[in-house]
């Protein structure tokens, strides 16, 4: 967890770079955004499976919207 911070913390000196991380369960999932919400320069969305359709959609279009804009 530490290290995922400190990566974090190096990808903050580049603007808006969009980043996807898998989990094996949702439980570590939910440590990682607890661990790395409080930081200020980080927009966090988690995507589980059993999240409703319009609401997965949602943040998969958010994130192909945020890849789209960061490599133009």
């Amino acid at each position: 967890m530490e290290t995922l911070v400190d990566l974090l913390g190096m990808a903050r000196r580049c603007s808006c770079i969009p980043m996807e991380v898998c989990c094996s369960s949702r439980d570590e999932l939910d440590d990682i955004c607890s661990a790395v919400s409080n930081l200020p320069y980080i927009f966090l969305t988690s995507l589980y499976s059993d999240l409703a359709e319009a609401k997965h959609a949602l943040v998969l279009d958010k994130f192909q919207q945020a890849t789209m804009n960061w490599s133009a």
